[in-house]
């Protein structure tokens, strides 16, 4: 599956079945490969030195466009591109940063992309059931409260009590409807 984050950037995405991996009980296994468009209009399969924007980041400003400057709205922060697609099959705006990108600097340049809009945003981050999960709630919460910017770190749990180790929101959305996962 392919990810398009620009016109000169993309993620690829590798997946097949492994049911005998120990380490991952979806039973699968998968990897990722970015490839970028070089000066030369070449592809190189590589991430190149260019930045990289959040993962359907354009989609989501330009939804707020249409929203009042005053009402509240609320950007999800999913992990992974999988997951950004599943949301956006349920209308839920949300978006993501690639792979190896989540660190200060790409976070930073996503919720300023957020802030500029001078919509009324709060980032709802749904971590993954997962320490790297976990790790990623606490950098994103760590850059919003230095650039005071409204943001809540959502524990999964809270909203499915019954996910898996490793679940995200895969697993809530087969076990509910995406009105209930907004309400809860």
């Amino acid at each position: 599956i392919t990810y398009s984050y620009s016109d000169t950037q993309q993620v690829h995405r590798f997946e097949w079945p492994d049911p005998n991996n120990p380490k991952n009980p979806k039973g699968r296994a998968k990897t990722y490969r970015q490839s970028h468009i070089n000066g030369k209009g070449e592809v190189e399969w590589k991430k190149g030195n260019s930045p990289w924007s959040a993962y359907r980041i354009e989609e989501v400003v330009e939804t707020l466009k249409g929203i009042q400057d005053d009402e509240p709205f609320v950007v999800l922060m999913l992990e992974g591109e999988p997951n950004v697609e599943l949301a956006r099959l349920h209308a839920i705006p949300a978006l993501t940063l690639q792979g190896s990108s989540w660190d200060e600097a790409e976070i930073t340049r996503a919720v300023e992309a957020l802030q500029a809009t001078g919509k009324n945003i709060v980032l709802a981050k749904l971590r993954d059931n997962d320490s790297t999960g976990d790790k990623k709630g606490r950098q994103i919460q760590s850059v919003c409260d230095r650039l005071q910017f409204p943001c809540i770190v959502i524990d999964p749990v809270a909203i499915y009590p019954d996910i898996p180790d490793k679940g995200d929101i895969k697993e809530i959305l087969d076990n509910m409807d995406a009105d209930e996962f907004i309400r809860r």
